[in-house]
């Protein structure tokens, strides 16, 4: 899969942009793979997208869970 190939590089950015841990990242990402293989879900268009994307969406979770409470909730994919 995209994110599996591309793991290393999208912790590693986005580990950069939002200052949070890459064991955590890492660990949100698993949950993403797991839920999106029990969904049967595929990415469509160039891989580069896919992966812009996938760092975005991230990114967006990895910061926004510096303004909650809780920050585990954000683990839920």
């Amino acid at each position: 899969t995209v994110i599996r190939r591309n793991r290393g590089r999208i912790v590693r950015a986005v580990a950069r942009e939002s200052g949070e841990y890459p064991f955590a990242l890492d660990a949100a990402l698993d949950d993403m793979m797991a839920r999106t293989r029990a969904l049967n879900l595929r990415a469509p268009g160039p891989t580069q997208k896919v992966r812009r994307d996938i760092t975005a969406m991230l990114t967006s979770k990895a910061v926004h869970s510096h303004y909650l409470s809780s920050r585990r909730a954000w683990f839920a994919v």
